[in-house]
């Protein structure tokens, strides 16, 4: 728009809003929204999941703070049980949990994934995921 501001489009993806302003010495400040809808990507997949994430701060730091959420999502013949959950932080220490119905399923602390009974659907079966990663 001439004044630091962009507009974000990725088609059936989404969309967004991205600014940068002034900020301290040469790094400009960061501003913004996403609006995902990631199921859009994958073909013959049906349900939904969307993200909401509004983006703040220095452009070298960046904080992300957003939401999750999936309804009857299903691709590749797996689906997930409801989900939502919501996020913040820098990149290098976001925090986060997903929960599916009151239980809280998945927490992200930096780069530490911990599952704890995600619930997935494949096959005529019912998968329970559990455990750790380091992303």
């Amino acid at each position: 728009d001439g004044r630091g501001g962009y507009a974000l489009a990725a088609g059936a993806l989404g969309e967004g809003t991205l600014t940068l302003t002034d900020g301290e010495g040469l790094v400009p400040e960061l501003g913004g929204s996403l609006r995902l809808r990631p199921l859009a990507l994958v073909e013959g997949s049906a349900g939904e999941a969307a993200a909401e994430v509004t983006l703040s701060g220095p452009l070298t730091a960046p904080r992300l703070t957003g939401t999750l959420e999936t309804r009857g999502a299903e691709a590749l013949g797996v689906t997930l049980a409801d989900t939502r959950g919501s996020f913040g932080g820098t990149l290098a220490e976001l925090r986060g949990t997903l929960t599916q119905g009151e239980d809280p399923v998945a927490t992200l602390e930096g780069r530490r994934l911990t599952l704890s009974g995600l619930t997935l659907g494949a096959a005529g079966g019912t998968l329970r995921a559990s455990g750790t990663a380091t992303l």
